[in-house]
């Protein structure tokens, strides 16, 4: 059964005398926005729907039985936080104390850099130059570093007039305004139609987010890139390459649009090129001996 159809036949129990305001309204008080408010609603639909299917009490449960539950969801901290999250909103709702640090989450893996190389990323560039919509969609990624969903929902009112910074509010609403490359300017001018997007979709609105990766897809074989590319990996080879040269992680960081530096720190990378500069650049002193050995 869909997490529709559980919503039409297993609705969220009233609020106790107490509880003035519903569930998803009691969310919203909390501060958590409306893409978090739906999510939980789905998280609890899920959780009550299991937990009614096998004869037990979601506002009652005891530990053994949520992690039974929580094995049933993916082993993954992101879902499992957001479980556990969900839930102690729900039983502070419902007002009963629960127990959801008996959902355990797992340790986050530490992100690794998916840039390209250097040899590929010049490769799927010059696919991209002259190739409107699909090359000009991975040219926007490649030099603003925006993310698929960023990338679709491209505006032309978001460029300055002399079309050399772009203004966005992009994921966590957070707002950046980012330098457009001349190369990426050339690129998009004369191509403004009269939409307000840039990549304007078959009715009216944005392209598709699948648009996007198909676009990506079709340059990268273009371009004879073996592998997989995809948008968000363009986006990892931006953010390394930027790192590579600058040095400076903050800037990166403001760029990217990331909350925490250690955020961006999945983006970057370490090359062979800057190992061997490491090692260089090691300097005892030509006088030093060097005793002992075999």
């Amino acid at each position: 059964m869909t997490v529709e159809q559980w919503a039409t036949v297993t609705p969220l129990p009233a609020p106790g005398p107490d509880q003035a305001l519903p569930f998803d309204e009691h969310l919203l008080a909390r501060g958590l926005s409306p893409k978090t408010v739906k999510d939980y609603l789905r998280e609890v639909i899920w959780a009550e729907a299991w937990f009614a299917a096998n004869a037990f009490d979601l506002v009652n449960a005891v530990p053994s039985q949520l992690v039974a539950y929580a094995e049933t969801r993916p082993h993954t901290s992101g879902v499992r936080a957001h479980l556990r999250s969900a839930l102690r909103y729900w039983w502070e709702w419902q007002g009963v104390r629960g127990w959801p640090d008996a959902i355990r989450v797992p340790a986050t893996k530490p992100m690794t850099c998916k840039a390209l190389e250097d040899p590929e990323a010049k490769a799927v560039i010059q696919a991209a130059r002259g190739w409107w919509r699909a090359g000009t969609a991975v040219l926007v990624m490649a030099y603003l570093g925006l993310r698929n969903a960023e990338t679709a929902a491209l505006r032309w009112d978001g460029f300055d007039d002399a079309m050399e910074w772009y203004s966005l509010v992009g994921k966590g609403n957070r707002q950046r305004t980012l330098p457009v490359h001349p190369i990426l300017a050339g690129e998009l001018d004369g191509h403004r139609n009269g939409s307000p997007w840039v990549f304007e979709g078959r009715f009216g609105g944005p392209v598709s987010h699948g648009a996007i990766w198909n676009w990506v897809g079709d340059v990268a074989e273009a371009a004879g890139v073996e592998g997989r590319v995809w948008p968000h990996r363009i986006r990892h080879t931006t953010l390394a390459m930027m790192n590579d040269v600058t040095g400076d992680l903050r800037t990166v960081q403001a760029f990217a649009g990331h909350s925490r530096p250690e955020t961006t720190a999945g983006y970057t990378r370490t090359t062979t090129r800057r190992l061997k500069a490491a090692s260089d650049a090691l300097d005892y002193g030509e006088d030093v001996a060097i005793e002992g050995g075999g």
